[in-house]
């Protein structure tokens, strides 16, 4: 989602940032979102997050915030299919990341390289949506904040 066009960011645009290495950030609003779990307690368990996908209010306040104050590019890690409603009602921009580094993220958000993913999944407007889905139909849902194969893009300087 790039709501107000704010992708790519120009070069030398100063920004805030949350959650990325302040080394590889040190030439920029973007915030990061990881995906809410529940935390679990086998030695092999807790390696994989599961439980619920929504935030609560706690949780989304200091995004929310952020968004309020400023237009803000919101980087959400995709692990599993967040429910992010507010989230993408709130933020000027949204980035879905499945791991990437802080790098190639930034080179990304600056427009140094073409945005390429697509959803693999549908993102869940919220859990009642999420039970009442089958869980290995990546688009069984009634009404999704994105759609599966919902993706960003734009031109990058040079590209063809």
């Amino acid at each position: 989602m790039n709501s107000d066009a704010l992708l790519p960011l120009a070069e030398g645009t100063r920004v805030y940032v949350e959650g990325v290495d302040l080394g590889t950030a040190a030439e920029c609003d973007p915030a990061a979102a990881h995906p809410p779990y529940d935390e679990r307690t086998g030695p092999l368990e807790r390696y994989f997050h599961a439980g619920r996908l929504a935030f609560d209010a706690d949780e989304l306040a200091p995004v929310l915030d952020v968004c309020a104050k400023v237009p803000t590019v919101v980087d959400v890690c995709l692990e599993r299919p967040a429910a992010i409603p507010e989230i993408a009602d709130a933020a000027a921009a949204l980035v879905g990341n499945y791991g990437a580094g802080d790098g190639p993220l930034l080179d990304v958000l600056f427009g140094r390289r073409a945005p390429e993913g697509r959803l693999p999944f549908q993102l869940p407007r919220s859990m009642a949506d999420v039970e009442r889905r089958r869980s290995d139909v990546p688009s069984d849902g009634t009404d999704p904040v994105f759609e599966y194969g919902h993706g960003l893009a734009y031109a990058t300087p040079g590209a063809g």
